[in-house]
């Protein structure tokens, strides 16, 4: 995410499609046996970003394996929150 950031923002569709064939080289195949929790809030000042992170808190705390993926380029808090620097 860092570096899509760094590209000021946003990808366009074809550099989305040369990112994902990109990592489709670096990343071998692997059946996929977790479970996916999305959050999504209607609209900023919600919660839904505190919702996630306490999601993701709790299941570190039960030593499960977790990704936390804010999606808001430049604008998500999930860091803040997390107090990642």
């Amino acid at each position: 995410l860092r570096a899509i950031q760094l590209a000021n923002g946003y990808l366009d569709e074809h550099e989305l499609d040369q990112l994902d064939a990109k990592l489709d080289e670096i990343i071998p195949k692997q059946e996929f046996s977790g479970k996916i929790i999305s959050v999504l809030a209607p609209s900023g000042g919600s919660g839904g970003s505190v919702i996630a992170v306490n999601i993701a808190t709790q299941l570190a705390n039960e030593r499960k394996s977790c990704v936390l993926m804010d999606l808001k380029l430049g604008a998500g808090v999930c860091d803040a929150l997390l107090d990642v620097r």
